[in-house]
């Protein structure tokens, strides 16, 4: 069972006493359009998660009960001709509020981005720890033939950030663990370590084959490797760096590639004139 089947259920439940008009089909849309996170069914259903949902879509709920009530004083006043110019006006205005919450769709797309060190410019970043990477071409000699590669777009309304895999040469000193340093979004981690304050996260455990560590994570939701954002931001490039516990740049063989694989989430708004209360 899905964890969009299973919330349904269990919410149906909480609200079918309060709400009987509500059914549980009209429920599941409602959960699926306005609490719908793109990590959500990558991770076990909690009663955390539960009730994050339930603070999302109650609120509306409540105002399609309210329309419904008013509907029905409504009608009663017509049969008994009594004044009604009030009532529509509150009728209105409450119509008017939850078509604005129910007209805009809200959805998320994932991109994956894999990032090589051998592409960057080396001109500015001669070594391959730091460099920074351009995710669209400067608008400045568009057509130079010396352009820098990219991936030929900028990223709006990023709802999070997940290092899926990281790929380094193979170092021979000893250290506990790699800091992750991306300048452009910052810290991720609480850590003891007053050197790793601003790193992203932290690498442990590496696959070594031949010269290179790889370092690869399947959850996710829960990671200290994602990074979810509020408000949302925008990203045109990286700038990356791996350092020692003490803060110290490691230095890797400049010959050989450091790759970083990112799992880039953004918010994109449609229009859709679906009401769901009748």
């Amino acid at each position: 069972m899905s964890n969009l089947e299973l919330l349904s259920q269990v919410l149906f439940k909480k609200y079918e006493d309060q709400f009987q008009w509500l059914n549980y089909s009209d429920l599941k849309q409602i959960i699926k359009k306005f609490a719908k996170d793109p990590l959500f069914e990558n991770s076990k259903l909690d009663i955390k998660k539960v009730c994050k949902v339930h603070n999302k879509i109650y609120p509306l709920i409540e105002k399609i009960q309210q329309v419904k009530s008013l509907r029905n004083l409504d009608e009663k006043n017509d049969e008994e001709n009594e004044e009604e110019s009030n009532i529509e006006l509150k009728n209105e205005v409450i119509h008017s509020s939850i078509r604005k919450q129910i007209n805009p769709k809200i959805d998320f797309k994932n991109y994956y981005v894999l990032i090589d060190s051998k592409d960057r410019n080396k001109d500015y970043w001669p070594a391959n720890n730091p460099f920074q990477f351009d995710l669209q071409p400067s608008s400045i000699d568009m057509s130079s033939s010396n352009m820098n590669n990219s991936i030929n777009r900028k990223f709006n309304d990023i709802h999070s950030i997940t290092i899926k895999q990281i790929i380094l040469p193979k170092i021979d000193i000893t250290i506990p663990y790699i800091l992750v340093n991306i300048q452009e979004i910052g810290s991720n981690i609480n850590i003891s370590n007053d050197m790793a304050s601003n790193c992203f996260g932290y690498l442990t455990n590496p696959k070594i084959v031949d010269s290179y560590m790889y370092y690869s994570f399947e959850e996710y939701y829960d990671s200290h490797l994602t990074k979810i954002f509020e408000p949302r931001i925008e990203l045109s490039k990286l700038t990356i760096s791996f350092l020692k516990p003490d803060g110290k740049l490691i230095e890797f063989n400049n010959d050989l590639s450091v790759i970083i694989e990112l799992m880039v989430t953004c918010l994109q708004k449609k229009l859709e004139n679906t009401i769901l209360y009748r």
